[in-house]
């Protein structure tokens, strides 16, 4: 049985409050960066993501719920040439986020601040789990620790197709 991703994105108003918390919790911040997103789509529920030119991921979703997602990624050295294989496979560019992404580390959790362009600020809490629904409690309880109550349910490039 594989270890599954399990993350949960949160609209986040003031990002500096959220900070505040996280440090409060005794969360460290582990790197900040900027990414760009580049997502192909064959048909709904499996999505290749090309993120800044260098990482290459396979999403599959496995329950229809937008956290369920298998993952699988690694890197690749000519990502131009695998654009045109997707392209030339009948992929259609789904789209692209661009965002700044601070990342903290807590326990067992990853802990993404996320600011995306043209979407807003953003919370991502993932962590890894063989059960996925045990691995949402795990980031529920997290989330009641620090005082966040709302789920999105849709990822970013989903919310951007909205």
């Amino acid at each position: 049985m594989s270890n599954n991703k399990i993350e949960i994105e949160i609209r986040a108003a003031t990002p500096k409050n959220i900070i505040n918390l996280l440090n409060k919790i005794g969360a460290k911040k582990t790197s900040e960066y900027f990414q760009k997103d580049k997502y192909y789509m064959l048909r709904e529920g499996f999505i290749f993501k090309i993120r800044n030119n260098k990482i290459f991921t396979i999403k599959c979703n496995v329950d229809n719920r937008d956290n369920g997602w298998y993952e699988w990624e690694d890197e690749v050295k000519d990502t131009r040439k695998l654009e045109d294989i997707l392209l030339k496979c009948g992929f259609k560019l789904f789209g692209i986020i661009n965002k700044k992404r601070r990342q903290y580390k807590y326990n067992n959790f990853k802990i993404n601040l996320d600011d995306v362009k043209g979407l807003g600020h953003f919370i991502e809490i993932e962590t890894f789990d063989y059960n996925k629904d045990n691995g949402l409690k795990k980031i529920k309880n997290l989330m009641k620790e620090i005082g966040i109550k709302k789920i999105i349910n849709k990822g970013y490039i989903n919310m951007d197709k909205v």
